[in-house]
């Protein structure tokens, strides 16, 4: 999946070359307030659209369906009106834009389509407020199968919230969710040979699956279990073929190149407690090797592990867990991006120079007996790319639609509106 942030030289070069993936970033979803009741069901109550979305689309409509339909599949939907030991939940759209796939192809962060949800949940008992709710979601890159998350992302919104809602109701404590690694602002050097890889999905060798940890008070009582939002194994192999999709390789999931297989070892975050502080400890670890195709033996093999600690006086929240894997996920992600197996030599050479798929396509047309008039490019990734397919066709018009700077100039004036 790359998405918006990735710092890259490479990564309009890995445009057309890498499939894009769909990713969406949740913050803090539910606030830790009150307790919710067990036995209590949570009817939807006023859902109103202060974004005030045009073009069509009743934002509060979607939403709303999205939002019974998920409680409802969770267990948890209480009827409309209905009073007593219920309670009512409440949500504002603050933000939303639809987005563009075409754009979103073309730059990964551009044309991202957005939903962002602030409200509040109310005991219908004591009209207190027991729990607020702060909800966003992002489609960040991805291609023609992105078409339609203008509307999908209603449901990827409503079902984060009821999951949280239910596990809450469970007292199964609360459940951590991580940017995608493409969010993250972080500087990818460029490969020296970038190379084609085909990413298997990883492996889940961890012993539990169920939940990533637990929060303790003095003494060694459990405060609650500690849940992901996605799934481990799936989230940390789109963060490694992120990484190398920025360092300008050409990374698809089943398709030709070096194979490059793994499993996790271990995703946990827990707290050590004292009398006067909580440290708040995440470790991950993961195993990575790469294979040619129809060997038998891997060409070379990995184990990566990161450990990260912060400690807090106060009770140890949400936000603060999260903060503490998203630090060890860097940290584990710059020594994956170090090791030097992806400097290999392998079965597969490195990338053609830029331009050199629109020159093989030239040479064939010539063999054909036909004559060039014009080339038109897609994207110009400023690396030569013109000026090689220039030398292949001397005095015809060479142009491009879009540059590699005029991209992220239109990506950044797209963030900041």
């Amino acid at each position: 999946m790359s998405c918006a942030r990735l710092r890259a030289p490479a990564l309009a070069a890995a445009l057309l070359a890498s499939l894009g993936t769909a990713c969406t970033w949740p913050p803090q979803t539910v606030s830790e307030t009150l307790p919710i009741r067990a036995s209590a069901k949570i009817q939807v109550g006023e859902v109103t659209d202060a974004a005030g979305t045009s073009r069509g689309i009743d934002a509060a409509a979607l939403l709303r369906d999205a939002l019974e339909k998920s409680l409802g599949e969770a267990g948890i939907l209480a009827p409309a009106g209905a009073e007593g030991e219920d309670y009512r939940l409440d949500l504002e759209i603050v933000d939303y834009e639809p987005g563009n796939a075409f754009k979103r192809w073309l730059l990964p962060g551009y044309g991202a389509t957005l939903l962002r949800v602030h409200g509040k949940l109310v005991d219908l008992h004591t009209r207190a407020v027991t729990a607020r709710v702060d909800h966003q979601a992002r489609v960040l890159a991805g291609g023609a199968f992105t078409i339609g998350a203008w509307k999908s992302i209603f449901d990827a919104v409503a079902g984060d919230i009821a999951g949280d809602l239910a596990a809450r109701s469970k007292g199964e404590g609360f459940t951590v969710n991580l940017e995608p690694w493409a969010s993250h602002q972080v500087e990818i050097p460029l490969a020296a040979a970038p190379r084609e890889f085909s990413i298997a999905p990883l492996t889940d060798a961890r012993a539990e699956r169920g939940r990533i940890g637990e929060r303790t008070a003095a003494f060694g009582v459990s405060m609650g279990n500690v849940r992901f939002s996605r799934d481990v194994a799936a989230f940390l192999q789109e963060a490694v073929a992120d990484d190398l999709r920025a360092a300008g390789h050409r990374v698809t999931e089943g398709g030709p190149g070096t194979e490059i297989r793994g499993q996790v070892l271990k995703f946990w975050v827990h707290t050590d407690t004292t009398p006067l502080y909580w440290d708040v400890i995440a470790e991950i670890e993961l195993q990575l090797s790469l294979w040619n195709p129809g060997d038998v033996a891997p060409l070379a093999g990995s184990a990566h592990a990161c450990t990260h600690t912060e400690r807090t006086w106060v009770w140890p929240s949400l936000s603060l867990v999260e903060k503490v894997l998203d630090a060890c996920l860097e940290e584990l992600m710059a020594k994956v991006r170090s090791d030097a197996m992806w400097r290999m030599e392998t079965k597969n050479t490195p990338r053609e120079r830029s331009g050199g798929s629109v020159s093989k396509a030239i040479g064939r047309v010539k063999e054909e007996g036909l004559r060039i008039v014009e080339v038109a490019a897609l994207v110009d990734r400023e690396e030569g790319d013109i000026a090689n397919i220039q030398a292949a066709v001397p005095g015809v018009p060479v142009s491009a639609v879009f540059g590699k700077a005029e991209l992220e100039r239109m990506r950044e004036a797209e963030r900041g509106r």
